[in-house]
């Protein structure tokens, strides 16, 4: 893991710190369960881009508490790299991956850079995704562009994006985040810790209220990007996963938008 110290904006500080300590809500147990049921149980209900990483070099483009970065290396992925801007996030998936993984430890590599800036030359990686990271950051699209540029000809992206609209997403969760300047994180975080609530949920407290930036998008806006980024064969991954967005879209809108692509070969 590299020691440097990233030059960051106050944001991008701001965000680090709070997803830095959200890890940590979990044991170690706990989180390489979750890891496990994300990607084996709830990605794979959809189409599966586990296929694509078989002795593929992954990159996992703000890679939180690990749990892709773990998966991807028992999908038999050849080399993992997982960057975040959290050095406590980083630790985390170090850990992860050296405690449920050890026998594959060598393959994973991690980094702290910004996804708005990625330390790698154009076309490194066979497959990229960025899961649920680019709608926090201040210029999403300029994100998703620099994961294409150090994408290979011929290679896989997946991102995964909040979805709009919605009672979830276009009242309750713009309501609570106008409280964020009101009610400190840390009395948020006790509350919560009074309630008992589990690790995930108080996860999403927290990142619904106290992100810096939390933007939300229709699907169009999506193929947007991806036609803009002169990408192929487009799938939307996430259908299967949500049977009550369909249901009940006065709820959810959108839901949650996964969207794969394919890079032209050159």
């Amino acid at each position: 893991m590299n020691d440097s110290t990233l030059p960051m904006t106050e944001n991008e500080n701001r965000a680090q710190k709070l997803y830095g300590g959200l890890w940590e809500l979990f044991t170690d147990e706990e989180y390489e369960r979750f890891a496990k049921w994300m990607w084996f149980d709830y990605y794979k209900l959809s189409e599966p881009v586990g296929r694509f990483m078989k002795d593929a070099a992954v990159l996992d483009a703000g890679c939180g508490g690990g749990a892709l970065v773990y998966t991807s290396l028992l999908e038999g992925a050849s080399r993992v790299v997982g960057i975040d801007l959290s050095k406590d996030a980083l630790g985390h998936t170090r850990r992860i991956v050296d405690r449920f993984a050890a026998d594959r430890a060598d393959r994973a590599e991690l980094k702290q850079a910004s996804v708005l800036e990625l330390p790698y030359d154009d076309a490194t990686f066979d497959v990229v995704y960025s899961a649920g990271v680019l709608h926090h950051t201040e210029d999403p699209e300029r994100g998703f562009r620099e994961l294409i540029r150090i994408l290979k000809p011929g290679g896989i992206v997946w991102i995964g994006l909040y979805g709009a609209g919605g009672l979830l997403s276009g009242f309750l969760i713009p309501g609570a985040r106008a409280f964020r300047n009101i009610i400190p994180e840390e009395a948020t975080r006790k509350v919560l810790d009074l309630l008992k609530f589990p690790a995930l949920r108080r996860y999403e407290v927290l990142d619904a209220m106290y992100t810096p930036y939390r933007y939300q998008y229709r699907e169009p806006e999506v193929h947007a990007w991806l036609q803009r980024a002169g990408l192929i064969e487009p799938l939307r991954t996430d259908r299967a996963l949500h049977p009550l967005v369909r249901r009940t879209p006065w709820i959810n809108g959108e839901g949650w938008i996964g969207m794969r692509a394919k890079k032209p070969e050159a």
